[in-house]
Parts: structure tokens; sequence; C-alpha cells
């Protein structure tokens, strides 16, 4: 006898599949919710307890809504990756470009979207911003490190001084019979000028050198920047001129098909009303070749509907009309 009892793990199962049903309708609104519930569906196997063998198989057949399985694992990260309050407040800019901004840290995600209207923009030029961002990251990032490898080396530069100031204090306090050679006052003075010279020019040539550096990064960060917005702005411009241009084209097409298909429409009803029986067979031959094609071409369409219950519906509904139209010939 079959088992037919609910277990605990089959009701939760199915709470949780029906919750991901309704925020399938509403996404815009529930990205929170939808992450969490799928994230529970797959880390706990609820999809077992529902008769499925693995998360993807669940997802891609389930019959109540279908994810290919990357657009689940997309906001299941966005539920892992950002906090609620943060997806409320943006969920109305897409999926898409709330995927895109969980690239950023976290500290610069609601800056970034608080200065910029994400909302008017398309998924390209919020994703070129991004990349622009990182990019500037990157950089500050090498500045700061470069920065701190500098004060490294003044550090060890100055270290350097003190030994080499202790070490002539103890060519100072020693007995003068075990100086190599002798030396006066003035040459010690000497010495000890060139060596302050020559420790502080090191130093100074170092950090213009960095100074330089950081400012050329920064002009070629905003040069970059300016560079990025104007190719962003010609891509929107001339992907706009290839639409319109498609568009007129098509248009021009369509009405000039229109225009031919209403003089074939007018010349076979002229020759079937005409009497003569030649012109009428011809007629009838020529609408009879245009409904053949057309049901071919209607048959393929109905062979590449992927989801088997509207398949079957378009199946039902077709064998019914031409059953008809068999019966009303034989009339």
């Amino acid at each position: 006898m079959e088992n037919t009892e609910i277990t605990v793990s089959m009701k939760t199962a199915m709470a949780e599949h029906q919750h991901i049903c309704e925020c399938y309708r509403t996404a815009a609104t529930a990205i929170v919710e939808m992450g969490r519930s799928l994230k529970n569906i797959r880390d706990y196997k609820l999809y077992i307890a529902l008769g499925y063998e693995s998360f993807k198989n669940y997802l891609e057949s389930n019959g109540d809504y279908t994810f290919k399985e990357r657009q689940a694992y997309t906001y299941i990260k966005l539920y892992e990756d950002n906090s609620t309050k943060f997806l409320e407040e943006h969920a109305s800019i897409g999926v898409t470009k709330l995927e895109l901004l969980s690239k950023l840290p976290e500290y610069e995600r609601e800056e970034f979207a608080d200065t910029h209207d994400l909302g008017g923009m398309t998924v390209e030029e919020v994703k070129k911003l991004i990349k622009e961002k990182q990019a500037l990251g990157e950089q500050l990032t090498f500045l700061e490190e470069e920065k701190k490898e500098q004060t490294e080396s003044a550090e060890s530069l100055r270290a350097e001084i003190e030994e080499l100031r202790e070490k002539l204090k103890q060519a100072e306090d020693k007995p003068i019979e075990v100086v190599k050679r002798d030396l006066d006052e003035e040459e010690i003075d000497k010495i000890r000028l060139s060596v302050r010279q020559e420790l502080h020019a090191e130093h100074m040539k170092e950090l213009n050198a960095l100074k330089k550096s950081s400012r050329e990064a920064v002009k070629a960060a905003e040069a970059e920047k300016d560079n990025v917005l104007k190719e962003a702005q010609a891509e929107r411009d001339n992907a706009v001129k290839e639409a319109v241009a498609k568009y007129e084209t098509a248009l021009s097409k369509a009405k000039a098909e229109a225009e031919e298909a209403d003089h074939a429409k007018a010349e076979l009803e002229k020759k079937l009303k005409s009497g003569n029986a030649d012109e009428a067979r011809v007629a009838l031959k020529i609408i009879f070749e245009n409904v053949q094609k057309g049901l071919t071409e209607f048959i393929e369409k109905i062979n590449d509907i992927e989801d088997p219950q509207t398949k079957e519906k378009f199946i039902t509904v077709t064998s019914q009309w031409l059953r008809q139209a068999a019966d009303d010939l034989e009339g």
C-alpha cells in the first residue's frame, strides 16, 4: 500500500515552493523573499520532498514557474550579499543592475546607488560606470601601496642617517691614533655636510617622484572617465539611429507586402466572381497554396513551442478546427 502521509519536510517544501510562485509574479518587489526561499529550497534540499532529483531539475520542470539555474543563483547571491534594506530600497532598478552593483564593495554600493540615476540608465551604462569605479579603486589602491613603500623607504633612509651619525660619533670619540688617517676638524665638518646633503637630495628626489606619479595617475583616471562617458553616449546614439533605420525599412517592406497582398486578393476575388471556370480554378489553386503554406508555417511554430502544456493546447485547438473544416467541406 502506497504511503500517502505528508511528512514535515514535504509540507515545508510545498510551502516554500508556493512562496516562490508568488514571488515570481511580483519579482520586481520581492527579490529578498525570492532569494530567501530559493536558498532554503537549495540548502535544505527541499526539492527532494517535491519529487525532484536536483535543484536544477526542480527549477526547470516544476510546471508552476520556470527558472534557468543561473537566474536562480543570481537571486540567491543577491540575498546573501546585500542587506534586506538595500534590496527593498533599490528593487525597482531590476535584478540585472542589482547584480552589477553587488560587484562593488558593500560600503560603496549605497553611495553609488544614491549618486546615480540607475533607473534611467541602461544596463550597459551601469556596467561601464561600475567598471570605471573599479578601475579608479584599483588605481587608488596602487597609489596607496606606492605611498606606503615610499614612506617605508623614507623611514629606512632616516635609520641609515642615524646609523651614520652613530658611526661618526664613535669615530670622533676614538683616540686619534686608532683613526686610519689624521683628519682635522674642518675635514670632518665637510664629510658631515656632504653626507647630509646627499641623503637630503635622495629623499627629496623620491618624494617628488611620488607626487608626480600620483598627479599623473589621477589625471589619467579623469581622462579615462571622460572617454568612457563619451563612448557610452556615442554608442547609445548609434544604437538609436540603427534601430530607427531598421524600423523604417521593416515598415516600408510591410507596407509594400500589404499592398501586394491586397492587390492579389482583389484579383482573386475578381476571378472568382467572373464566372470563368478556368480563372476560378486558378484562383482557388492560389488560395489553397497560400492556406497550405500558412498552415505548414503554423504547424512548425507549434512544434517550436518548448512548454508542453501550451504546445498541447495549440495542438488540440488546431485539430478541432481542421476536423470542423473537413466536416464543412463534406457538408
